[in-house]
């Protein structure tokens, strides 16, 4: 790829970025703060957050976990959080035993409790893995939160994109205030 190709690559994905960020302002933010509302009150009360995805999505899960226990924007004490994407024995044992499907719900089933979240992250909105973790939350009583381009849950924060990089990008807490 030669200098001008390169060129009109980055132009235009900023350009795609740029649109994307100005549809989620631009839309209702019911579903974003009802999402945040559940979140909040159930590490108010003593709940936790239980976030999960695959691939990009995985790691935004992660990363949304370590804020929370860590720090986000300022020094405060730690907030109940866990990323059901990183223990790779209970990964691996779940999809050996039970199907890669059944990852995510099986973890909910052991760890969720009523006044925990489920955050369920998906580009896709048809992952059968997320779906199936958001269906074991509603089943089990942490409340399910979908994080998604097109799928309805309890609470859904749709940002419509066509590209699930930038999809990401909108998921993904802010990082430039982040330690």
């Amino acid at each position: 790829m030669n200098h001008a190709e390169s060129e009109r690559v980055v132009t235009a994905t900023l350009g795609e970025t740029i649109a994307l960020h100005e549809r989620v302002r631009g839309a209702d933010h019911a579903s974003i703060l009802a999402a945040a509302q559940a979140i909040t009150s159930a590490l108010k009360t003593g709940g936790k957050l239980l976030a999960f995805g695959n691939g990009g999505s995985a790691a935004d899960a992660q990363h949304v976990a370590a804020e929370l226990v860590g720090r986000f924007r300022r020094v405060r004490p730690p907030l109940a959080a866990i990323a059901l994407t990183t223990d790779t024995s209970i990964l691996t044992s779940i999809g050996n035993d039970e199907g890669y499907d059944r990852v995510f719900a099986r973890q909910i089933e052991a760890l969720g409790r009523k006044g925990d979240v489920a955050l369920g992250i998906t580009t896709s909105g048809t992952s059968p893995n997320v779906v199936l973790g958001l269906e074991a939350a509603a089943a089990r009583g942490p409340t399910p939160v979908e994080r998604s381009e097109q799928k309805d849950s309890a609470y859904v924060a749709t940002f419509q994109g066509g590209s699930s990089v930038w999809m990401r990008a909108m998921h993904a807490p802010d990082r430039s205030r982040s330690s």
